[in-house]
């Protein structure tokens, strides 16, 4: 079953990232339109861009921090309570959500925006799951102590920051295409 969840988290990923070249609703002016070959992005598109490619850089960082610290504590017994992991409980989640939410907004994909606000929804119950079957059976009180001492499973003020910034640019462009059109 883990390596049919491995598949199927790899086509998901890969659908993310086609959608927005198919997406009916996607923005005009921003990114994709330069790629596409359909119009000019917008100054609107372009100041959406260097903001959702910033912040999917960060959203990089945390992923590859979280894994460098995976990869080094693999063979200590303890829990990994230090770097990404003392501010949030599950950095990779979250990393995942800023760097495709970035890319989306990125590409003004519409249907790709929805999915992935859902995906999350589902990724945040999914932490419940990993804490309750495999976090505190394994570390048992050192868990327990660790979710009081980190009590934000995904979302700290940083990241929910960059996510109401690239949520807000979205559905400004949004409004803005409504009304202009």
């Amino acid at each position: 079953i883990t390596n049919l969840l491995y598949f199927s988290s790899i086509l998901y990923i890969g659908a993310l990232f086609i959608i927005p070249f198919f997406d009916p609703l996607q923005l005009p002016g921003f990114f994709a339109s330069v790629i596409l070959d359909i119009e000019f992005p917008s100054i609107y598109g372009i100041i959406v861009s260097i903001i959702a490619i910033n912040i999917a850089i960060y959203g990089i960082h945390i992923f590859f921090s979280s894994m460098r610290l995976i990869k080094a504590e693999r063979y200590k017994v303890g829990l990994i309570d230090i770097g990404q992991f003392s501010r949030r409980r599950h950095p990779i989640h979250a990393s995942y959500h800023l760097i495709v939410l970035s890319y989306l907004v990125l590409m003004g994909s519409v249907i790709g925006v929805i999915i992935i606000s859902l995906t999350i929804i589902f990724l945040y119950l999914d932490t419940y799951r990993i804490e309750n079957n495999i976090l505190i059976p394994k570390f048992d009180d050192d868990y327990l102590r660790y979710r009081k001492r980190v009590p934000k499973k995904l979302y700290s003020w940083d990241i929910l920051s960059l996510l109401t910034i690239l949520y807000t640019l979205f559905i400004f462009g949004i409004i803005g295409i409504l009304f202009l059109i």
